[in-house]
Parts: C-alpha cells; sequence; structure tokens
C-alpha cells in the first residue's frame, strides 16, 4: 500500500479504509485521528450504524464523551453549512422508530456506554 492508495480511498469516501492505509504506511496520529473522525461520522450520520460506530470508536481508542461531543460539533457544522440532509429523520431498524440525527445520537450514546 502506498500513499496512493490512501488518496484513492480519501477520494472514494471510504474513511475506515483510509485509516488502515494511514497506519499501515506510519502517518502521524494527527492525520490517522482525522481521518478516524470522518469514519466515524460516516459510520454515524450517513449509515446509522450504531454497532459499527461503537466497534470503530473502540478500535480507534476514542471514548464515547469524546465521540458524542464530536459528532454533536460535526452535526451543527453541517447544518450550518446548509448541508441538513445527512441530518433529517431516517428509519432506525433496530427500533422500528424513526429518528432525526439528534435523536439517534441521544439514544445509541448511552447504549455504547454499554
Amino acid at each position: 500500500m502506498n500513499a496512493d492508495d490512501l488518496k484513492f480511498e480519501i477520494e472514494r469516501k471510504n474513511f475506515v479504509r483510509a485509516v488502515r492505509i494511514a497506519v499501515s504506511l506510519g502517518m502521524s496520529k494527527d492525520t490517522t485521528r482525522v481521518l478516524q473522525l470522518r469514519a466515524l461520522w460516516q459510520m454515524a450520520a450517513l449509515n446509522r450504524n450504531s454497532a459499527g460506530v461503537k466497534i470503530l470508536a473502540q478500535e480507534y481508542g476514542v471514548p464515547e464523551r469524546e465521540l458524542k461531543k464530536y459528532l454533536q460539533n460535526r452535526a451543527n457544522q453541517e447544518r450550518e453549512n446548509g448541508n441538513a440532509k445527512v441530518l433529517s429523520t431516517c428509519f432506525d431498524m433496530a427500533t422500528g422508530k424513526y429518528y432525526t440525527f439528534e435523536e439517534w445520537l441521544e439514544f445509541y450514546a448511552e447504549k455504547w456506554k454499554e
């Protein structure tokens, strides 16, 4: 794997894979952390995959409190940038309910502690 592979995965917005490549290339912790947070955002906001978020956060060493704060701040940033669609109401298969992103985050943030 090389820097071209990393660039390719970032352009494809495949951040989970980009993290793995960055780690294998020995990239700085700061660079890797940025990619990790992007992967967590993608898993949470775009996929609404709570189990995936929990697993990645544990793998990346991101504490629940830091994760929740990052996701809240990123949601505010997206809203300010006019990208509210990613925060809109979505159906949650696990609960059979519809949640806005904020409702989803509140519900699952408690579950991530378990």
